[in-house]
């Protein structure tokens, strides 16, 4: 009978072990990631609830990107308008220079250099293109701004007219009046284009605060929800560690105990 209850401490002492080393295993699985709740073993309820968050949180930020990229568009479109404003000023002045001189030769020389000067705009509305799409060539871009796609925003394109050729080269008031007539209708419908592009951009900043605010809350609340106390395991660790290693003594003195038993029992 002796025998046989020195062989029962023996398998006490090797599971007093084992149940050890699974526990420090746990500890150092949450001191590695930070987490209390790594699958859904160690808690279903919050397991599954931070990874609905996570997930919502994913699809918020590829919503991200698409904004990003509506906004970059937008910044071009913009960037093109105030280049053709500034060349639209420069204009201004040709045809203020025209009007103050009534040498035709000069006027001509003021004609040639305002028409290549308007002749630029179309350049500047083909160089405002980015990511596939210009705002200033009528094209428009769809915004989606929420996950289930129920907010949705159009940014709609614009077409950049052209100025008018300066009739008879300017060689009479009426034909530089003309011109500047025409400058004033084109520069009405480009700053009417830049109102409504900084409007959508109004929009969609706001828009993109709020979804990084909340796509950040939602990160917040998954993380807090299976976050580990890294104190409170960092010092299980430790005392799971002094038990190891008493449970390691306590089991060579079994051992030792039963191998002089049974030397006593020969």
């Amino acid at each position: 009978m002796s025998a046989v209850n020195l062989a029962s401490s023996t398998r006490f002492g090797l599971t007093a072990l084992r149940n050890v080393a699974e526990q420090m295993e746990v500890s150092q699985k949450r001191l590695a990631t930070g987490k209390a709740v790594n699958t859904a073993l160690d808690n279903v309820s919050k397991f599954f609830t931070a990874s609905k968050m996570d997930g919502r949180a994913a699809s918020i930020d590829t919503l991200l990107d698409s904004v990003n990229n509506a906004q970059t568009s937008l910044k071009a479109a913009s960037e093109g308008i105030k280049g053709i404003q500034g060349i639209v000023k420069q204009a201004r002045a040709l045809t203020g220079q025209a009007l103050a001189t009534s040498d035709t030769a000069s006027r001509l020389a003021l004609s040639t250099q305002f028409e290549t000067l308007t002749a630029e705009i179309a350049k500047v509305v083909t160089d405002s293109k980015i990511n596939g799409t210009n705002l200033l060539n009528n094209e428009s871009i769809t915004v989606t701004l929420n996950e289930d796609g129920t907010s949705k925003t159009t940014i709609a394109g614009v077409t950049v007219g052209t100025i008018a050729a300066t009739a008879n080269d300017w060689a009479a008031e009426a034909d530089i009046k003309a011109s500047v007539d025409a400058l004033n209708t084109f520069s009405t419908a480009l700053e009417a284009s830049a109102t409504s592009f900084g409007t959508s951009q109004a929009l969609i900043s706001v828009r993109k605060d709020f979804n990084s605010a909340l796509s950040n809350i939602l990160k917040t609340g998954a993380s807090e929800l299976t976050a580990a106390d890294m104190d409170a395991e960092a010092a299980n660790l430790m005392a799971l560690q002094t038990r190891q290693q008493m449970a390691s003594t306590a089991l060579s003195i079994m051992q030792s105990t039963e191998s002089t038993a049974l030397r006593l029992l020969r």
